[in-house]
């Protein structure tokens, strides 16, 4: 039980917010070289390709184990394909599984596009300079969190799962469209890396104490708590949730670069393969389980 808190839900309260900041610098540097037409044409290349493939190739011996071990199924996996890309796709066994991630941000790089080149126009670039002027004050990165809050807020209660299912998952669509963004900002002016190389100390501070609050629930129940819009405990607790994502998010950045302060030729080695890793790993997890 302490394993699951501590390695399970722990996880789950930062780790997709930080992988799409991360996504959101990436595409910034991307359009540093690209125009919108190579950053579109790399984006089917580098997502939407794998994720079909993964599809096909990745996820059926997932949902086929699943169905051994669970007894909904008994067949020979050939049988199994068969219904899986027939019957499968409309009585729900089809999945998409772990290649979720890949999949949102495709979509979001498309529907941000707009936004990340807007950003580089004249207009964009003071409102980039002003937020970059007020990080500079202590605690000033905090202030860049408040969409994400908003956006908990407006939506958690209505949408409280992580289906990940793209079209009833809206308020994870939301919060994950602006980390991607913030990543972007983050990239886009180097005082903001300057105020975490900083303030890092000083968030790890407020996220561990955030934590405790957010997991108590958790190791209470078993689960997530289920609030609804008239609950007073419902938005303290959706916009802890999201300083929270966001505190740890820019912890592990700053104690990145403090503790590798330079790409050194093994991390950019490994920084090479962690796409492929993280589009084969969980089959490998699934089957070496079975």
């Amino acid at each position: 039980r302490l394993i699951e808190i501590a390695a399970v839900s722990f996880l789950h309260l930062w780790h997709m917010p930080l992988f799409f900041m991360l996504a959101g610098m990436a595409a910034w540097i991307a359009l540093e070289r690209r125009s919108a037409r190579q950053f579109l044409s790399e984006r089917v290349r580098r997502l939407l390709v794998p994720f079909l493939a993964g599809c096909l190739i990745l996820i059926p011996p997932q949902v086929y184990l699943d169905g051994l071990s669970r007894g909904w199924f008994s067949g020979s996996y050939l049988e199994f394909l068969r219904l899986y890309f027939t019957i499968g796709l409309i009585s729900g066994i089809f999945s998409w599984h772990h290649l979720w991630f890949i999949l949102y941000l495709f979509v979001l790089s498309l529907i941000l596009l707009p936004v990340l080149i807007g950003l580089r126009s004249e207009s964009g670039r003071r409102l980039i300079g002003w937020l970059a002027k007020l990080s500079q004050w202590r605690g000033g990165l905090i202030v860049l969190i408040a969409p994400a809050v908003i956006s908990e807020i407006a939506m958690r209660a209505r949408w409280p799962g992580f289906l990940y299912n793209l079209y009833a998952d809206w308020a994870n669509v939301a919060l994950f469209g602006i980390f991607l963004l913030l990543g972007a900002v983050v990239m886009a002016d180097e005082r903001f890396i300057k105020a975490i190389d900083r303030d890092w100390p000083i968030l790890l501070a407020a996220a561990l104490p955030l934590t405790v609050v957010l997991l108590w629930p958790i190791a209470a129940t078993g689960q997530r708590p289920a609030f609804d819009y008239s609950d007073p405990l419902y938005p303290p607790y959706v916009s802890a949730f999201a300083l929270n994502a966001w505190c740890w998010a820019l912890v592990w950045i700053g104690m990145g670069r403090r503790l590798w302060p330079e790409m050194t030729p093994r991390l950019r080695w490994l920084s090479e393969r962690s796409y492929a890793f993280y589009i084969l790993h969980q089959t490998a997890l699934v089957i070496i389980a079975y």
